[in-house]
């Protein structure tokens, strides 16, 4: 993707056609995707541990990632430099942005899980 302007049906277009490789890669690890936002800036979504035995989010990070062929970068605000270590958020939930080259990208946020 070029850095130019891209409208909103353009992005709701690419983030349409990546939803369902996330949603089976967030399956597979016990995960539930449910999205948020108005998709004109970025793909927000939130994951969700939906099985006992859902796996680390890093390995949901990297699944997400690989679906869509992006990389990973984490905490931008906190330390001023891009890393793939999450954004600490509100009641444990971390979050990444998931970035391909363009200007869409991805705002992965995964609740914690409880341990048993």
């Amino acid at each position: 993707m070029s850095e130019k302007n891209h409208d909103f049906g353009s992005l709701v277009c690419i983030y349409a056609q990546l939803l369902p490789r996330i949603r089976e890669a967030a399956k597979a690890l016990g995960y539930a995707i449910a999205i948020h936002g108005t998709m004109a800036r970025d793909l927000d979504l939130l994951a969700v541990p939906w099985t006992d035995g859902a796996a680390d989010p890093s390995r949901l990070v990297e699944a997400v990632r690989e679906a869509v062929g992006g990389y990973v970068i984490g905490d931008v605000e906190n330390r001023g430099v891009i890393t793939d270590e999450p954004t600490r958020q509100p009641h444990g939930r971390l979050s990444w942005n998931i970035c391909w080259g363009g200007r869409p990208f991805i705002d992965l946020s995964v609740m914690p899980r409880i341990a048993k």
